[in-house]
C-alpha cells in the first residue's frame, strides 16, 4: 500500500498539522463507514452534512488523521488544516501521481467507459490499478490516484466521467495521462454541456492532457470532430471496415468485427502490419469497437497478443452493462446503468441480433436523462427508429415516454404495442408474465433492474 509523509502532505497543500500523526498514513477516505485503518479522513462539506462533525467516528474507524478546513480541538485525531479540503485532496492526488513512474491511462466517453476500463486493465495485467465502480468524478479520481503504489503497480487505468462544463479540466489535470482513450462522443449530459459540440470539447480535454508523444486512441467518428482533429499528431484512429485493402497510415487501425454463435471475432490491422485475430464473448458493435481501442493501446504498451487474447476470453460485461441473462429458457438483455441515444441504439441492435426474427419481444425503455433541450427530439427519434415486430410490446418509463410513443406511432406502430408508465410500479408484473426475450435499458434514475427482482434474483 502507498505511504504518505506528514511533512510532504503539509508542503503539497500549504497546510498545518495540529499534531504529528503517530501512525503511518496509507491512504484517504471520504466516508467514515468505509474508512480503513491508517487512512486520512477528508472532511468535506456538502449541502446535507459537514464532514468535520464526524472526526470522532473517523478515529473510531481507524483513521490516522484528518484533512480539515478548520481544526476541531475536541477531536484527538491529528488534523492537517488547509484552505479547502477538496482542493487539497486533489492536489495531493496530483503530486502523488507525478511521483508514480509507471504508465497512467485515462479513459472517457459518452458510453462504454467502465467496460473499456475493465478490458484494458485486464490486458495490462495484475500489476494494474484501475478505477473501482463508478469512482470517476472529482472525488473518485483522487481516491483512485492516491491508491497508486510503485511497489504494486506498473500501470493505472483511470476513468474520467463528467456531467457539466469545467469538470474534465480538473480531472485531466490530476490524471496527467501517459495515454488516453475516448470511446464515444454523443448526446449525453447535454442538459449542462449544451450540445454535441460542448460534449466533444469537454471530452477532448482529457486527450489534450496526454503527455508528449503519448497515444490518443479514438474511433473514426470522433476523430473528425473539431476538438479531436486539433489534437497533437499522436492520434490512433480506429475504423471499422468491411474489407482490408492495402496499407493504411501508421496512426490508424482498421478492424473487422464478426459475430459468431457464441462469440465475436475481431481482426485488427495497424498500419502496414499483418492482421491480428482475437476472439471474445459476443458483444455489441459498440463494445467490439471499445475492445479494439483497448487492444490497440495494450499492444502499444508492450502487451503480447497472447496476453491480450487471454484477457479477452476472461472478460465479462460489468453488472447491468450489457448483461445477457438466460433464465427459464428465456433471454434477458439487461443494460440499465445509463442510457443515451447512441448507447440505446447499440444495445437494441445487439439484442435484435440475439433474437430470432419471428419471436415477440418485450422492450422496457427507461428515459434517457440529462439531455436538456434535446430530450423531446431524441426520445421521438428513438421511437421512430424502433424496428418493431408484430408481437412486440414497448413499455416506456419516465421522462420522454410520450415523445417515444409518438415516434413509434408515427412509423406505423400500433397503439396496443406501446405502454407509457411514470415509474416501474406496475412493470414487474408485465415482465414476470412475458414468455419471450426481454430488453431492459434506461438511465440509472429508474433502477430498471428492479423489474426483475422476483424472476432474476440471484442470476447475476
Amino acid at each position: 500500500m502507498p505511504h504518505f509523509e506528514p511533512a510532504q502532505l503539509s508542503a503539497w497543500t500549504n497546510g498545518q498539522w495540529t499534531g504529528e500523526p503517530a501512525c503511518e498514513l496509507t491512504g484517504f477516505g471520504i466516508d467514515t463507514r468505509k474508512l480503513e485503518s491508517g487512512q486520512i479522513f477528508v472532511a468535506l462539506r456538502t449541502e446535507h452534512r459537514d464532514g468535520h462533525d464526524y472526526l470522532n467516528q473517523a478515529a473510531a474507524a481507524g483513521a490516522s488523521a484528518a484533512l480539515v478546513a478548520e481544526a476541531r480541538p475536541e477531536s484527538d485525531l491529528p488534523q492537517l488544516v488547509v484552505a479547502d479540503p477538496l482542493k487539497a485532496f486533489q492536489q495531493i492526488a496530483l503530486k502523488h501521481r507525478q511521483n508514480f513512474t509507471g504508465k497512467v491511462i485515462g479513459i472517457t466517453g459518452s458510453a462504454g467507459k467502465t467496460s473499456t476500463k475493465n478490458l484494458l486493465a485486464g490486458m495490462l495485467g495484475t500489476r494494474t490499478l484501475s478505477t473501482e465502480g463508478n469512482l470517476n468524478n472529482h472525488l473518485g479520481v483522487p481516491l483512485t490516484l492516491t491508491r497508486l503504489d510503485a511497489k504494486a503497480h506498473d500501470f493505472a487505468v483511470v476513468e474520467a466521467g463528467i456531467s457539466g462544463p469545467g469538470e474534465m479540466a480538473v480531472l485531466a489535470a490530476m490524471i496527467e495521462p501517459d495515454a488516453a482513450i475516448v470511446t464515444l462522443v454523443d448526446f449525453a449530459h447535454t442538459e449542462d454541456l449544451g450540445d454535441l459540440d460542448g460534449v466533444a470539447r469537454e471530452k477532448a480535454l482529457l486527450l489534450a492532457a496526454v503527455k508528449e508523444q503519448g497515444d490518443r486512441a479514438m474511433p473514426a467518428k470522433v476523430a473528425v470532430m473539431a476538438p479531436f482533429a486539433a489534437l497533437p499528431s499522436t492520434r490512433i484512429v480506429v475504423t471499422q471496415v468491411d474489407l482490408f485493402s492495402g496499407s493504411i497510415e501508421t496512426d490508424e487501425v482498421n478492424y473487422l468485427a464478426m459475430n459468431q454463435a457464441d462469440g465475436t471475432l475481431l481482426s485488427v490491422v495497424a498500419g502496414a502490419s499483418t492482421p491480428e485475430t482475437y476472439e471474445m464473448g459476443r458483444v455489441s458493435g459498440g463494445m467490439a469497437q471499445n475492445a479494439v481501442l483497448a487492444i490497440t493501446l495494450a499492444r502499444r504498451l508492450g502487451i503480447s497478443a497472447a496476453e491480450v487474447q487471454e484477457s479477452l476470453m476472461a472478460w465479462r460485461p460489468p453488472a447491468m452493462r450489457g448483461e445477457v441473462i438466460r433464465a427459464d429458457g428465456r433471454l434477458i438483455y439487461l443494460d440499465c446503468y445509463n442510457a443515451n441515444p447512441a448507447s440505446m441504439q447499440d444495445a437494441l441492435q445487439a439484442f435484435a441480433d440475439l433474437t430470432p426474427d419471428k419471436i415477440s419481444r418485450l422492450l422496457v425503455l427507461g428515459g434517457m436523462e440529462e439531455l436538456g433541450a434535446d430530450s423531446a427530439l431524441k426520445h421521438m427519434e428513438l421511437g421512430e427508429q424502433l424496428e418493431l415486430r408484430s408481437g412486440d410490446l414497448v413499455v416506456a418509463v419516465g421522462s420522454g415516454s410520450a415523445e417515444l410513443r409518438a415516434g413509434v406511432l408515427s412509423q406505423g406502430g400500433h397503439d396496443s404495442q406501446i405502454q407509457v408508465h411514470a415509474d416501474t410500479t406496475n412493470i414487474r408484473d408485465i415482465v414476470s408474465h412475458w414468455d419471450g426475450p426481454i430488453f431492459i435499458k434506461g438511465s440509472r434514475r429508474y433502477q430498471l433492474e428492479t423489474v426483475l427482482a422476483e424472476r432474476a434474483a440471484g442470476l447475476h
